[in-house]
């Protein structure tokens, strides 16, 4: 339990005096630092805080000391996929060839209005896909007449990069500039169901442009693994608490070559460690040719089980794990000198309708960042200030009462001594 000063309970239980019809709901607060001059500030969700919101941020709020709600903003790392800036390339070909490898072809400059967008050298193809939560890996070659192509790039993993708000994600193919006027991409599918890829297309800068420290890495976590006798490897893996998740990163030992089938799981329920009642979350390929980062749409957990399927090869061996979570931020208006709180942890809370929301795209790029205290239980807290309070209560009586005994000592000393004296 995260322990308490008087200060910190005092605020907490004023607070929830205040606003106990809105608050009770929620589980945990923390009061916000103090705000130096009124204007807009962004704070930012760190794994403390994520192990206590829903992964739509829909059961976090913003409270003055009076209970009452401040308008809010969630804004995440996302680069800006804004449509003007964005040059989709025909797509010429989209099929399945008869090996299970789906086939894209695209044409990068085909008119006027493409040459004025994108440079000569491409160095950045995206893909938009209908969400899966699986990877595949792929290549890329170059030709200037579709008959004779060119390697460009091998062993690129596709993979869910950027969540969108839609039923899509992005990935982004990344190569050496190259001035070729048609793009192949084969995706290998090892006779699985293809992905789906909506659109294809590049934006006039490369999208990483847009992010700068886009993700939080989570405490460290616990992890063991077995090597069982059925051919697969299992990691049991173990956070301190059911943090965000966005990125998993492995690291790997024990064998130079390899290319493996993995599948990631969470625990249904965090209370249990058995690997019962779990939900597969990713299908992916772990090879020695990298990279070792994959994406997965949003969740949160505090058990996972990573499955390496080895086969007839010796197991890998897992050297580290590590999880992250993309970087969100709360922002809002606050007012110079006045006590803010953040409410944490409802279940039964829904997405608020701010006016707000409207007028985001007045809000300052740059923006304060503003920190808040050490995260209470509400409850506790209550428990504990009442607690403190009661016993002031008691204060003044027990000091007139050792004030009346004492009198009466003295009393009774003053007594004797008068009579010693006669």
């Amino acid at each position: 339990m995260i322990p308490l000063n008087k200060q910190s309970i005092m605020l907490v239980f004023c607070f929830v005096c205040f606003a106990k019809s809105k608050a009770q709901n929620y589980t945990y607060s923390a009061a916000l630092d103090t705000v130096k001059k009124s204007g807009f500030y962004k704070i930012n969700i760190t794994p403390q805080l994520s192990a206590h919101i829903k992964t739509d941020f829909t059961d976090i709020r913003i409270a003055d000391e009076k209970g009452k709600w401040i308008p809010h903003l969630i804004k995440n790392s996302l680069p800006l996929f804004e449509p003007f800036s964005f040059t989709e390339f025909p797509l010429l070909t989209n099929k399945v060839n008869d090996s299970g490898k789906s086939i894209l072809i695209v044409e990068s400059n085909t008119n006027k209005k493409n040459k004025e967008n994108i440079s000569k050298n491409i160095s950045e193809i995206i893909l938009f896909i209908k969400n899966a939560s699986v990877s595949r890996n792929a290549s890329i070659s170059g030709s200037n007449d579709k008959n004779k192509w060119f390697i460009i790039k091998e062993n690129i993993l596709v993979e869910n990069n950027y969540e969108t708000n839609d039923n899509y994600f992005v990935t982004s193919i990344k190569f050496s500039k190259s001035d070729y006027r048609y793009f192949k991409i084969i995706i290998e599918n090892d006779k699985a169901d293809p992905l789906n890829v909506i659109k294809v297309g590049s934006y006039n800068y490369p999208i990483n442009d847009n992010i700068v420290n886009d993700f939080f890495t989570n405490p460290a976590p616990v992890y063991s693994q077995n090597d069982s006798s059925n051919g697969k490897s299992y990691i049991k893996i173990k956070n301190n608490e059911a943090y965000h998740i966005n990125k998993l990163q492995i690291r790997t030992g024990g064998v130079k070559f390899f290319k493996r089938s993995a599948n990631i799981y969470a625990a249904k329920n965090d209370s249990t460690e058995n690997e019962i009642g779990y939900n597969s979350l990713l299908t992916f390929e772990i090879s020695s040719a990298g990279p070792y980062e994959f994406y997965i749409k949003n969740f949160k957990a505090k058990y996972l089980y990573l499955v390496i399927d080895n086969e007839d090869n010796p197991p890998l061996q897992i050297k580290n794990v590590e999880t992250q979570q993309r970087i969100t931020k709360v922002i809002a208006y606050l007012e110079k000198d006045k006590k803010y709180f953040l409410l944490l942890d409802n279940a039964a809370a829904a997405k608020p309708d701010y006016d707000l929301e409207i007028f985001k795209d007045s809000i300052p790029a740059a923006i304060d960042t503003i920190g808040f205290g050490m995260l209470q239980n509400i409850s506790a807290s209550v428990i504990a200030a009442q607690k403190s309070n009661n016993n002031k209560w008691w204060l003044w009586p027990s000091i007139i009462i050792a004030l009346s005994m004492l009198g009466f000592l003295t009393y009774k000393l003053l007594g004797e001594i008068k009579k010693s004296e006669k």
